[in-house]
């Protein structure tokens, strides 16, 4: 039997392997839990998963942010009846450990609307957030090390200053680029916005968490 408190119908947050230096968690709703494993589908259709991998698995239990390793057994069938990465059976491995240090992890906003203007491009969106950087996709071509200006916007304030381009990947809708921001360049206030962007983000998650929202 695992040992875990997650619970059937609860929201809860995975993070990758090779991504362990970003933090970056992907959230996810448990759409069954038994006695020997759990079904779980990604909110982001894009992402997924290879069976025997291993992930850390993040929820909540008792108001405390916790974390777990998680083992996945199995891709599962969608309502067409094929196979679809995002959703999955995994089992907890392990005891869950508090994780707390929220302050260092990248929020995932798959399922927020902010934006970013990021070098000449307007309107592009952010998919994840830190205290000390972000990721955007923009259809737009840099390279690896390019410093670039940017902006991000929460509610009516504007945040505007300089990134470092830190990592380049392909997708559908041109690149999506993670970049760490330049505090003090130029004047620039943009790593007060990536700061004030993280703790709301991270309040959206975790009151999704605790069911409050």
């Amino acid at each position: 039997m695992m040992k875990t408190p997650i619970r059937n119908g609860q929201d809860i947050f995975f993070q990758f392997p090779d991504e362990s230096d970003q933090r970056i968690l992907h959230p996810a709703t448990v759409l069954e839990r038994s006695t020997n494993s759990i079904t779980a589908h990604f909110l982001d259709a894009d992402l997924s998963v290879e069976p025997a991998s291993t992930l850390l698995v993040y929820f909540e239990d008792k108001r405390e942010f916790m974390q777990q390793a998680a083992q996945i057994e199995a891709l599962l069938e969608s309502d067409e009846g094929a196979d679809t990465p995002s959703t999955f059976g995994f089992v907890a491995v392990g005891e869950p450990v508090s994780a707390e240090s929220r302050e260092c992890y990248r929020v995932s906003l798959v399922l927020a609307s902010y934006q970013a203007d990021f070098s000449k491009q307007k309107s592009c969106k952010l998919t994840d957030v830190s205290a000390t950087g972000f990721s955007v996709i923009s259809s737009q071509k840099h390279a690896i090390g390019d410093i670039v200006p940017a902006s991000l916007y929460l509610e009516n304030e504007v945040f505007s200053g300089s990134v470092s381009v830190q990592s380049v990947k392909e997708v559908a809708d041109g690149f999506r680029y993670g970049v760490h921001v330049i505090s003090g360049r130029d004047g620039g206030n943009i790593d007060k916005g990536v700061q004030r962007i993280s703790i709301v983000a991270q309040r959206e998650q975790l009151k999704r968490l605790s069911g409050s929202a």
